[in-house]
């Protein structure tokens, strides 16, 4: 199954279109329950999310007569260091951070572990934490390292100066800036897996447009002609979004978050009828690659 489940509804209200907040232990053992059932076993986290890690973890240890913790495949994210300047402090903040998650989590390795903000792989110093990165890896305790992005300019720093495995991206119909000139395939040709995100952006994707808060109203009308096309193809906004990603040979995982086991179950039927949408239409005529759509770092608070 090439979806991963993202869990940052576990630890904290995310998403413009989250009116159901944080789920409960119970609600996340059942999304979990549900996952495994469906083959989905990436689990993508942060100690940025809340207490998603926490939660996570009290969720898989919950799985008795289930999965249990060896059953799925955690990625977790550095935390955020924000300085002018890196050094050797640094690098062990990253060690005592990731052992924590690993504590958090209740495993012993993970599948990834991500510079979770890329600029502060770029900034001065950055390299020791790397190195770090590397030694984390080398020791078995993850199996893969890379980076969460934004912009192509910060993949192409990264890839300019690092030997990565894995990038996390931004890409949904709206945001399309990476698929120009094949770049993500000349990623894959790199051997770089890559993890797309935001598929949803954040659930406004799946909001009737004039459902959306006033801070959409520029966007409103590209947002209308993305509905009516999917309409007119029979497809929900689900699948519309789903069979966008689908589409895009160079994604290896789609990272999709819930709140709820219902939700989950939606995603994988709207996943497997997807496949549909490509043969009808025209995506590339509903890109915005407006910075202040596409990242919702802009957005206000809702």
């Amino acid at each position: 199954m090439k979806l991963a489940l993202g869990t940052a509804q576990f630890g904290m209200p995310y998403g413009v279109s989250n009116a159901q907040g944080q789920p409960s232990l119970d609600d996340i053992v059942a999304i979990l329950r549900v996952a495994a059932q469906a083959n989905v076993r990436t689990l993508d986290t942060a100690p940025a999310y809340g207490v998603s890690e926490s939660a996570l973890g009290d969720a898989m240890r919950c799985l008795s007569n289930g999965p249990g913790c060896a059953d799925f495949d955690c990625i977790t994210k550095t935390p955020r260091f924000a300085r002018a300047r890196l050094d050797a402090d640094d690098a062990r903040t990253l060690r005592a951070a990731f052992e924590t998650s690993l504590a958090r989590l209740g495993v012993s390795q993970v599948g990834a572990l991500l510079i979770h903000h890329a600029d502060d792989l770029l900034t001065p110093g950055g390299e020791c934490l790397f190195e770090e990165m590397l030694a984390i890896k080398a020791a078995g305790l993850a199996r893969k390292i890379g980076v969460s992005v934004y912009t192509r300019a910060q993949i192409e720093r990264v890839t300019d100066a690092f030997a990565i495995d894995l990038i996390q991206l931004p890409l949904n119909v709206m945001d399309q800036r990476l698929l120009a000139d094949d770049f993500l395939k000349g990623l894959n040709s790199q051997g770089i897996e890559l993890h797309a995100r935001s598929i949803f952006l954040q659930g406004a994707l799946l909001m009737p447009p004039e459902a959306l808060p006033d801070y959409f109203t520029p966007w409103r009308s590209s947002l209308r002609a993305y509905h009516a096309a999917i309409q007119a193809q029979g497809l929900s906004p689900l699948a519309g979004a789903l069979g966008f990603v689908q589409g895009v040979g160079a994604i290896d995982r789609i990272v999709c978050g819930v709140a709820a086991a219902s939700q989950l179950l939606e995603i994988l039927a709207a996943y497997r009828d997807s496949a549909r949408v490509s043969h009808g239409l025209d995506y590339a005529a509903f890109a915005v690659n407006d910075d202040a759509l596409v990242n919702p770092a802009h957005w206000p608070r809702f």
